[in-house]
């Protein structure tokens, strides 16, 4: 590291040490890190290297410190951006440090501000029409601006993001991977580049360190934005760290007081991370606030509550009454059938599963493989729910499906053979945790 460079991070350490977001030992774990990562040493530090450079009697502890201090960095950037042209940021695996040294952000016309904008508030619904009204935006403004890497990275966070919530998910995350490629050889890169490209990675490669690098560089270069994004919450959720996630989005929610999906996000993470009470008052408040601008997603996550809190009737109550359904959104196709069988209703479950069935036969509408496994699993079919899982995890590349290990209803799954090795050896996921 070149002389001028190691100077400027020492000053950018110091300015986050003046911050008071760091305690006396998160800042001095942060100034041994990057101390040895300036220094040019290959050594790869432990836990217990830590502990002993630092006079830590347990080395357990370390790794608390580090995801501590990982999260409160996030939180400095995000409260004070724009105050530095380098971002350090912590691994999310292993004690490596990044900085990230940038350029001003790639300037956009007022016209594509807008769009931004405007493509961002329909991407924010969640929804399959809402993703077709963003590309439709975006895709009006690249027509005067096919070069603008903002617009681009945006674009491809768009085909991921319809993933999520459509049928055609290898189809759309091949669409985001094709832009991600041309994106990459662009200098220098966007942080929204390095968000589309982790994404790629996670799901539909399921190649974690890549995913959890390229996040890592989104986030420095957002400035700590990126960090509460779901698809970087996801991520951390699926690597059973989904108490971290809670921890980011409780501060954006604090942000973005007014934002009914923000709290729908806290909700499920609430619920991954097996904070039931936390997130049942997560929901009713927004419920409470928000009235008829209540999230869609809000309704789906308190049915997912009532089910992991042995209340599956209380589950079908909920999903009978979300508000959005197919062709919207295909989230919610299996649900109602999962919880019926789980309440006792294995007919009316076999039947809904038969429809379902049909439809995807006939395409009309596709009915994706992981709706059909939990279908199928509230219809009481556990080898049949473990062969649509694998279908729609391996085959068709469900986003959704990275969660596998923490949805609570798939619980019911764990124990089988083929469920326990398709996460653990497939998708190459931390042993479900439920």
């Amino acid at each position: 590291m070149l002389p001028m460079l190691r100077e400027a991070v020492f000053t950018e350490v110091e300015r986050i040490s003046r911050s008071g977001l760091l305690t006396g030992q998160q800042r001095d774990v942060l100034a041994f890190l990057v101390e040895t990562a300036v220094s040019g040493s290959r050594v790869r530090l432990r836990q217990k290297d830590v502990a002993k450079a630092l006079d830590i009697p347990s080395p357990g502890q370390v790794g608390v410190i580090v995801t501590n201090t990982r999260t409160r960095l996030y939180r400095f950037y995000e409260s004070a951006p724009g105050g530095s042209a380098l971002h350090i940021a912590l691994s999310d695996r292993g004690y490596d440090v990044i900085v990230s040294q940038f350029d001003a952000p790639a300037t956009l016309s007022d016209e594509a501000q807008l769009a931004v904008a405007d493509a961002k508030a329909a991407l924010d619904q969640r929804t399959l029409p809402g993703a077709a009204t963003a590309i439709g935006i975006l895709d009006k403004v690249l027509v005067r601006e096919p070069d603008n890497p903002v617009l681009m990275a945006l674009k491809a966070h768009c085909y991921a993001t319809r993933a999520l919530y459509g049928t055609h998910f290898r189809r759309d995350l091949e669409a985001a991977e094709r832009i991600v490629e041309t994106l990459r050889t662009r200098e220098p890169r966007t942080w929204e580049s390095w968000f589309a490209e982790a994404s790629v990675h996670m799901a539909l490669h399921w190649d974690w360190p890549a995913a959890g690098a390229a996040f890592a560089k989104a986030i420095a270069l957002s400035g700590g934005t990126a960090a509460r994004h779901p698809w970087h919450t996801a991520y951390l959720a699926s690597q059973g760290r989904a108490a971290e996630a809670v921890a980011l989005l409780r501060a954006a929610v604090a942000q973005s007081h007014d934002s009914p999906i923000v709290r729908a996000d806290l909700a499920i993470n609430q619920i991954f991370a097996h904070q039931y009470e936390e997130a049942a008052v997560t929901i009713d408040t927004a419920f409470a606030l928000f009235g008829d601008r209540t999230h869609y997603l809000l309704h789906v996550h308190r049915a997912i509550l009532r089910e992991a809190t042995g209340d599956p009737a209380g589950a079908l109550a909920s999903v009978v009454g979300v508000p959005l359904r197919w062709p919207h959104t295909a989230v919610t196709i299996g649900l109602r059938a999962l919880f019926a069988g789980l309440a006792g209703d294995r007919r009316t479950a076999r039947r809904h599963l038969t429809k379902l069935q049909a439809a995807r036969m006939l395409a009309k509408p596709y009915v994706p493989a992981g709706q059909l496994c939990i279908a199928a699993l509230g219809a009481g079919d556990v080898d049949g729910a473990v062969e649509w899982l694998r279908l729609g995890a391996v085959v068709e590349r469900d986003p959704n499906l990275v969660l596998t290990g923490v949805y609570p209803f798939f619980r019911h799954l764990q124990g089988h053979p083929g469920f326990d090795a398709l996460v653990r050896d497939t998708m190459r996921l931390p042993a479900a945790r439920f």
